[in-house]
């Protein structure tokens, strides 16, 4: 089993847990697992999040290529298996 950080933690939205949850972000009081766990990038629209949707954090675009890179990765070698 592999851990990998929400893709949340690379959006603008996202609270960093300042709110004292780290489980929050603008679209939700608490980010359904789906969205948390990534079985749901949230590019688009879900129910609950009054149109707020992920969005890059420019801030931190060297560590998400790199995230990406390491999600594609594992996904291809999930997959060859």
């Amino acid at each position: 089993m592999c851990f990998l950080p929400p893709n949340c933690i690379f959006c603008t939205h996202y609270n960093h847990g300042h709110s004292g949850s780290d489980r929050d972000c603008t679209a939700f009081k608490e980010i359904p697992e789906e969205i948390l766990f990534g079985g749901n990038r949230h590019t688009r629209a879900y129910p609950g999040d009054d149109g707020v949707i992920f969005s890059l954090n420019l801030k931190r675009l060297d560590e998400y290529a790199e995230f990406q890179e390491l999600r594609t990765s594992i996904l291809e070698e999930r997959n060859s298996l």
